[in-house]
């Protein structure tokens, strides 16, 4: 159907061997892009329509970290917050580091500021996400640990449980174990 968009995108894209399967099995399928420019999709889309042309589009690392992009809750009551994306640690079952790269934190400044609105609109429960969120700030000069990132986060105004996920043993620290 030509009024019908087909788009494939997410980490198994990110590897070359999947775009060219698709491209040979699926030449129906109209956009395909990965984890790393997500927040490209309108762009991607406006290519295909204006092209008329297939879009294969998948950038091989992160850049930056794109903040300010809409967000849709799923909920009124909790919400997910990713604080990082990617993983370091190379796990022989995880596809984790291969597909999404390297660790890329978060300013904390960025977190703060969308959880402070979260807790605004009085939402109970927040999620902090990340591939290994005790890992959290390693990778950029002056940030916050990820324990000093809880506290600052438990310091806002608000009636909120905090939770996270996921959380590798090998960087839990005392001074987490402290905050919790």
């Amino acid at each position: 159907r030509e009024d019908f968009t087909i788009c494939v995108c997410g980490c198994m894209m990110q590897q070359q061997h999947i775009v060219d399967t698709i491209k040979q099995k699926f030449p129906w399928i109209d956009v395909v892009y990965g984890t790393h420019n997500l927040h490209e999709l309108p762009n991607l889309l406006d290519k295909l329509h204006s092209q008329k042309k297939k879009v294969r589009e998948v950038w091989p690392d992160g850049r930056e970290i794109v903040e300010g992009l809409p967000a849709e809750r799923l909920f009124k009551h909790k919400s997910f917050v990713n604080i990082m994306y990617g993983c370091n640690n190379f796990c022989s079952y995880c596809i984790v580091p291969y597909t999404r790269g390297r660790e890329r934190s978060r300013k904390s400044e960025d977190i703060l500021k969308e959880i402070n609105t979260l807790c605004e609109k009085g939402l109970k429960e927040i999620t902090l996400l990340g591939q290994n969120v005790n890992s959290y700030g390693k990778d950029l000069d002056g940030e916050l640990n990820f324990a000093q990132l809880c506290k600052k986060i438990c310091a806002l105004e608000g009636d909120f449980r905090l939770k996270f996920m996921t959380s590798h043993p090998k960087d839990f620290s005392d001074e987490l174990i402290e905050v919790l």
